[in-house]
């Protein structure tokens, strides 16, 4: 196997995410991610969802050290714009400890996580003029209120015109209804507890804009017993990030 290197995050725990500088990502493993990854790889389980879901290709050992390996979903671009934003009002399974349900529990409260069903998890943007990437961490998104949630998210499409990428826009907000319209219909009583949208674009200007999103971190997927049962909010996060992006497109930066 060849060497692998540590990955850019936007978000999660330092390191917990290597590269093989190609085409594929090794996620330090989780159990419950696994198997969620298991099932839907091997029942066909989520079929609606799976054009919002990395490939995956399986489990493998690296340093004394289990790794689920996806799909690399910056390596199609030149110039990737990566934006990590966490979905839902609840980001917390039942199969956690009392303790960290409450740390959990108190963290949603005081970020836009319960007033939004976002959270600014981290993003790594291009300037084209600086010729550089922009990089923001989880710790900007904790400290938002949801009246700066919007105006956070705004640079992350602005071109080196002083625009908005419009065409961005309109081709996530298409996604989006897409992802809402499948999760509104789902006859799984699937939760997406403290599930991610990454957002993903070509910041080149020479290149298409490609823009793709998909869903990751899916070590809190739990399965309730009724489609009404403990709401996740996913749903409610997703049409605010709709309206977030519809409101973007009509407006003129200086």
């Amino acid at each position: 196997m060849a060497t692998l290197s540590i990955a850019f995050q936007c978000a999660g725990h330092p390191g917990t995410l290597l590269t093989d500088n190609k085409t594929r990502v090794y996620k330090l493993l989780q159990l419950s991610e696994r198997i969620f990854y298991d099932r839907v790889k091997n029942e066909n389980l989520y079929p609606g969802l799976s054009p919002f879901i990395p490939k995956y290709f399986g489990v493998q050992r690296y340093q004394q050290k289990d790794y689920i390996v996806l799909e690399d979903l910056s390596h199609q671009y030149t110039k990737p714009c990566l934006l990590d934003i966490k979905v839902g009002t609840r980001t917390w399974s039942p199969q956690v400890s009392e303790k960290k349900k409450q740390r959990v529990i108190q963290r949603d409260l005081v970020t836009t996580t319960s007033t939004l069903g976002l959270r600014y998890c981290g993003s790594k943007g291009y300037n084209r003029v600086l010729d550089q990437y922009i990089y923001f961490t989880k710790a900007v998104g904790q400290k938002l209120s949801r009246h700066d949630f919007f105006d956070k998210i705004v640079p992350w499409f602005i071109n080196e015109r002083n625009s908005i990428r419009k065409d961005v826009c309109r081709q996530y907000i298409e996604h989006l209804k897409v992802l809402k319209s499948w999760l509104e219909n789902s006859k799984y009583c699937t939760r997406f507890y403290s599930c991610s949208l990454l957002f993903c674009y070509e910041g080149a200007s020479n290149k298409t804009a490609n823009p793709i999103i998909k869903m990751i971190d899916f070590a809190n997927v739990y399965e309730t017993k009724a489609i009404n049962e403990d709401d996740d909010g996913v749903v409610f996060g997703i049409t605010n990030m709709i309206n977030f992006l519809t409101k973007m497109q009509t407006l003129v930066t200086d």
